[in-house]
Parts: structure tokens; C-alpha cells; sequence
């Protein structure tokens, strides 16, 4: 082996005192990110780990190849070395999104999945055989809490197991289902389409599909619509990626109405996206005539900026009835709120918590919930505690509070924080339940049981990733990230299994539907109806 020139000698010296430098920064760094950055929030310390993972391998490699004293030649065949390596795995593996947790997934290509129907597929124009009086209207449940009432499910999986009754493909999105009428819509992405499809909940055919042109995409995101259609009597209600709100005829597909989010507020989707970065995920919300959902504002925080935090049209006309507030939006839904025998709209903006008159959107109340709606985003619902308290909860670091209403002597809504936690119930992609006094949720991906009175935590446990939860009867049925469907009774003991069963193959962030005993499962991938087991 040949010997380098002096000079050379110096420069490997020089390169490997600065690949060491590398190193040390490197572990260091790893070391923040597991003892630190993890514990705030675990898609920031996986991201930082991964990028200071990726420099700790690179800068050995380089301290080996000056170390090794190689002429010119081998040194240039070494390095390439990683990125022939790096290049065979991509041949063999294609990208397939992040996890909830900032995990690259990547699957064998070509290997099997679902695929839905092209754009041209055709509706069967049969009629719904489902379950007629089924009825899941609306994001989490006829009280948007999570709380499917009338519903027993036994605990006993074992004698009496859950079936999967069908599975269908569906295009990409992460939006959910609402049930009515032997019905089931929910949005999907089918090429540059996005679609409102309306299937059967016997079967699983596609009854109908309304389509619009329009595509969101973000790489950390994914692709496609995510928000819940609203059902009322003939009539659903949605609200596209992009910001189409749409009434359609529920036994046909029939557009009824149109509005434009965007054009309300005065602004181009180009504009908007970079502010509100993963699309519109706010389910609409009911109220009598009324059909509320947020708006958003380009200039945020600019004084002379027109209210445009929330909307309201009349549902069977789609005219503009007011618009109110000044905060920019989230990706959380409205809802209603009673307090001293008051009706309100409670609406989680990106930085604040507000309430407004239904009448006239007028804000008549506001807190801070710092978030940030192109990063630290917010996208759990407000809980009801009872009839003067709420809980705030959200991921990336934020942690939860218990707020107290009062009225001032002069009539005006104040608020109290009760008790503040940064680490309890740390929910990202998911909303907590309210169950005998304690609240259930999945923090960072673990389920996690709190009290209500005072924070205080009775247990964590079981790893589900960033999935979905609902409370029927007495039981915790959870969709885990990876497609399973389980139940954990809900008690304030200790973590209970009941069983479990895997339903779906891909990474499942979507909320699911639960009607009597049949509970609907869906990803960017596929869609599946299983037949829960009822006492």
C-alpha cells in the first residue's frame, strides 16, 4: 500500500480531528434528544435522534477512511461505498410515510396492498343493505365526546370474538365516517380527485361518489382529505382538504350547495398553506339551520384583519350567516358548550381557546393554548368535565389544563386554571374521554388515566401509537397506529386487555365509527366493517 505525501499525512490528521469533533457532537446530541427532547415530545427527539444518528454514522465513516492512510483512489471507491448501500435499499424499498412518532415507514416494493377503484369507477346503484337505524352522525359521536351511548360490547374476546365482516379499498386521507341510514361517507383521494364516497355498511359497495378537483399533499402529512362528514336526516355535510364545504343529498351523492373556504376568507390555497400546512381537518358542526366550521385568516395577528377565526352558513342554503373571531385556525373541530344555562361555540384556534355567541359569532371568550398550525399543531377535541369545567389537551410537549368557568359581576365569562400539566395526556393526533370522574387518552401514543379533579395520573400504559379512541359502555376500544383494533376496560385501577384483533395493514391515524355492534376502521389504504361482539 502506497504512503501518502506529508502534506496528505497533515490532512488526514486535520479531517480526523474533525470527524471526532463530529462524533462528539453527534452523541451528544442523541443524548439531548432520548433524555430531553423525547420526553417533551417523542416525533422531535425521534427527528433529532434520526438527523444526529445520520451525522455520528457519516462522520465515522470519514475518521475511518483518513484514519486507514488509502491513496486517493480506494479513499473515493470507500466513500461511495454508503451511497451504493443506500441506493440498493431504495431499489428494493419504497418510501412509505412517517409514523405518528417521525419513524420513516418504508415497505418491499411491489409487494401487495390495497388498491382502490380509478377515478372511473362505477357506483353499484343498488340500495343500502345495512343496518337502517345504525347512526353514527357526526366526528366522535352524536356529542362529538367520544361516548358511544346504548352499546354494550362484551369483555369475553375470547368466546366470543370480533368478526370482520368486509374490507374494501379506499383512496388516500385520513378522514373519518359518519354512519346513517344503512350509509357510510367519508372523503378519500383517488389521483387529482378528491372524493366524497357513500358506501354500504352491509356490504361495503360504493353506492355513490361526488367528486371535486383538488389535492392536498405534504410530505410529513401524507396525502389526501381528513376530516369526519356530518350526517343530518337527507343531508351530508363536508369539508374537503382544500377548503370545499359541501351539502349533498345523502341517498344520491347530489350537490345541494357549494362554498369555497378560501374565497370567504379572502385567500388562495398557495397563500394559505404554508399557515395552515396540513390541510383543513375540521369536521362541520350542526346546530339547528346553522353549520359552523372554522375559516382561518391569511394575516394573522394583524389588527386591521377581518374576523375569520370561525363561520356559520344556513345548512340548507349555504348562505354566509356571520363570520367571527380573529385567530388563526387549527385542526380542531367546534363544538357546542353550555355553561350558566348558555349555549356557546367552543373553538380551539392555533394559539388560543375561544368562545363565541351563536347568533352573531361574536368571541366572547379566550384563553391561550400556544400552538402552531404550520408545526406544533393542535388537533384534539375540548373536553367537557362537567357543567363549568373543560380540559385542553394536545401533543408536542403541550400537555393539558383544567379550566373553571365563572361569571364576573357583570355578566362576562371568565376562567380559572385549575391544575396545568405539560407531561399528562399529551394527545396529538387524538381526543380524550371522560369515563366516572377520570379521563382516558392516549399520551405520546400510551394510554394514560387521569383524574379529573386534580390531575392527578392513576396509570400509563400499553403502546398504541398515535391511533384513535372511543368509550362504549364501560370499555376503551382503541384503534392502534398499526391497524389493530382493542379493548381496555376503562378503570381507574389499572390497565385491563380485554382483547385484541389486527384489521388493517398501514399506518392508521383515521378516527373510527362505532353504530351498534358495528365499528368501522379505515386508512389511506383500505376500509373495514367489524362486527363487534354485544353482551
Amino acid at each position: 500500500m502506497s504512503q501518502p505525501a506529508p502534506n496528505g499525512h497533515k490532512a488526514n490528521q486535520v479531517v480526523r480531528i474533525l470527524a471526532l469533533f463530529m462524533m462528539a457532537l453527534s452523541v451528544a446530541l442523541i443524548l439531548l434528544a432520548r433524555f430531553a427532547i423525547y420526553s417533551f415530545d417523542h416525533g422531535g427527539g425521534n427527528a433529532v435522534t434520526g438527523i444526529a444518528t445520520f451525522f455520528l454514522l457519516t462522520s465515522i465513516w470519514i475518521w475511518l477512511i483518513a484514519k486507514l492512510q488509502l491513496t486517493w483512489l480506494p479513499r473515493i471507491l470507500l466513500g461511495l461505498l454508503p451511497l451504493l448501500l443506500v441506493f440498493g435499499f431504495l431499489i428494493r424499498f419504497e418510501f412509505d410515510g412517517f409514523s405518528g412518532e417521525m419513524i420513516p415507514r418504508f415497505r418491499i416494493r411491489g409487494s401487495d396492498r390495497p388498491i382502490a377503484g380509478s377515478n372511473k369507477e362505477r357506483p353499484s346503484q343498488e340500495q343500502p343493505t345495512g343496518d337502517m337505524e345504525a347512526s353514527f352522525p357526526q366526528l366522535l359521536g352524536a356529542n362529538r365526546d367520544g361516548r358511544i351511548e346504548g352499546v354494550q360490547v362484551s369483555k369475553d374476546w375470547t368466546a366470543n370474538p370480533p368478526k370482520i365482516r368486509w374490507k374494501v379499498p379506499v383512496g388516500a386521507g385520513w378522514a373519518g365516517m359518519a354512519i346513517g341510514k344503512g350509509r357510510i361517507v367519508t372523503l378519500e383521494q383517488r389521483g387529482e380527485e378528491e372524493w366524497v364516497s357513500c358506501f354500504d355498511l352491509g356490504s361495503g359497495k360504493l353506492l355513490w361518489n361526488h367528486t371535486t378537483t383538488s389535492r392536498h399533499y405534504d410530505v410529513l402529512g401524507g396525502l389526501g382529505p381528513r376530516s369526519t362528514p356530518t350526517i343530518q336526516g337527507d343531508y351530508v355535510y363536508t369539508l374537503g382538504a382544500t377548503g370545499q364545504l359541501l351539502c349533498l343529498e345523502l341517498a344520491s351523492g347530489a350537490e345541494v350547495w357549494k362554498q369555497e373556504l378560501l374565497t370567504v376568507a379572502g385567500t388562495t390555497q398557495l397563500e394559505f398553506e404554508p399557515l395552515v400546512k396540513w390541510g383543513r381537518a375540521a369536521s362541520p358542526l350542526l346546530d339547528g339551520d346553522m353549520l359552523v366550521v372554522p375559516l382561518g385568516s391569511l394575516n394573522q395577528g394583524n389588527p386591521n384583519t377581518k374576523d375569520r377565526s370561525l363561520a356559520a352558513f344556513q345548512s340548507r342554503t349555504g348562505e354566509l350567516l356571520w363570520i367571527g373571531g380573529r385567530d388563526q385556525i387549527s385542526y380542531s373541530s367546534p363544538m357546542k358548550l353550555r355553561l350558566f344555562n348558555h349555549d356557546y361555540f367552543l373553538i380551539l384556534n392555533e394559539n388560543t381557546a375561544s368562545l363565541h355567541e351563536p347568533q352573531d359569532g361574536k368571541q366572547v371568550w379566550s384563553h391561550p393554548w400556544l400552538g402552531a398550525s404550520n408545526g406544533a399543531a393542535t388537533c384534539s377535541q375540548p373536553l367537557q368535565i362537567d357543567e363549568k369545567r373543560i380540559l385542553l389537551s394536545k401533543g408536542y410537549g403541550g400537555g393539558s389544563v383544567c379550566l373553571e368557568f365563572e361569571q364576573g359581576s357583570d355578566g362576562q365569562l371568565e376562567s380559572r386554571e385549575v391544575w396545568k400539566e405539560t407531561n399528562l395526556l399529551r394527545t396529538k393526533f387524538t381526543s380524550p374521554v371522560l369515563y366516572e370522574g377520570h379521563i382516558y387518552g392516549l399520551s405520546e401514543g400510551t394510554l394514560e388515566c387521569v383524574r379529573a379533579e386534580d390531575g392527578k395520573r392513576k396509570w400509563k400504559k400499553g403502546r398504541f401509537g398515535h391511533g384513535q379512541l372511543l368509550l362504549v359502555g364501560d370499555q376503551l376500544i382503541l384503534s392502534s397506529e398499526d391497524g389493530d383494533l382493542v379493548s381496555v376496560e376503562a378503570s381507574s385501577e389499572g390497565y385491563k386487555e380485554l382483547g385484541r384483533l389486527h384489521v388493517l395493514e398501514g399506518i392508521t391515524w383515521n378516527i373510527p365509527s362505532i353504530a351498534g355492534p358495528w365499528m368501522l376502521m379505515r386508512n389511506g389504504n383500505e376500509m373495514a366493517c367489524v362486527e363487534l361482539p354485544l353482551e
